[in-house]
């Protein structure tokens, strides 16, 4: 068992470290698709056909989202050594915060966002920041039309004990990846919910490492919520 149990552990430092090599090994080439694209439209914008522009742009979009995906494998990897150093804070700020962020990269797109005044909770400030960055930027991209909406905080689940949410108005993330379901909608478990990708991978690691649970329910044209815990806090603030 022992002898198991070590070879699992050097087969999982292996696919971090080879994830890390990889990481780093494409950033270079990734920064040149992304800087020279740049340029071009910079410099060749006004000369390029419709049809042209528009090719150009979806490569922007498509090395971006690499970007994007590049970092959140090295936050994954990182994830994993990562000491948890909690303390009694307030979540509503840092989503705030995050809200800010998603309003300042697009200015022209009005979603209104319901935040509950305090959210306190016993966890690492900036890992649970890294986590809400990661559901509220799903939530941001998936609210719906014409009015999209995005609502934080806390309520009772269904065993009475109290969770934290993350609640949209859309069709929820990759809703064509999830299996059919009727509309008494569908509940995702933490296993389902890391199989939806990257981000929401590194959200479960974060909520495990602090000893909590993490899980989404989807019911069709109403949005998606995603649930989590997380230890009671020590104290009242």
């Amino acid at each position: 068992m022992n002898q198991d149990v070590a070879a699992r552990v050097r087969a999982g430092e292996e696919t971090e470290s080879f994830a890390h090599i990889v990481v780093r090994d494409l950033r270079s080439p990734l920064a040149a698709v992304l800087g020279f694209s740049q340029a071009l439209a910079e410099g060749a914008g006004d000369e390029l056909s419709p049809q042209s522009a528009h090719y150009l742009s979806r490569i922007r979009n498509a090395a971006q989202q690499m970007d994007r995906t590049m970092e959140a494998i090295a936050q994954f990897g990182w994830l994993a050594q990562a000491p948890v150093t909690k303390s009694l804070v307030d979540l509503a700020p840092i989503v705030n915060d995050c809200i800010a962020a998603l309003r300042q990269a697009e200015p022209g797109r009005e979603v209104h966002c319901s935040i509950a005044p305090c959210i306190w909770a016993d966890a690492d400030p900036r890992l649970l920041k890294l986590a809400l960055k990661a559901i509220l930027s799903n939530a941001w991209k998936y609210a719906g039309h014409p009015a999209p909406s995005i609502e934080v905080g806390i309520e009772l689940d269904p065993r009475k004990q109290m969770c934290y949410f993350v609640r949209d108005n859309g069709m929820g993330f990759g809703a064509s990846a999830m299996p059919s379901t009727s509309d008494e909608g569908l509940h995702l478990d933490s296993r389902g919910l890391a199989a939806m990708g990257i981000g929401l991978a590194t959200v479960k690691r974060i909520i495990d490492k602090h000893d909590g649970s993490i899980w989404a329910t989807w019911k069709s044209g109403h949005g998606v919520t995603i649930h989590f815990t997380l230890p009671s806090p020590q104290e009242n603030p």
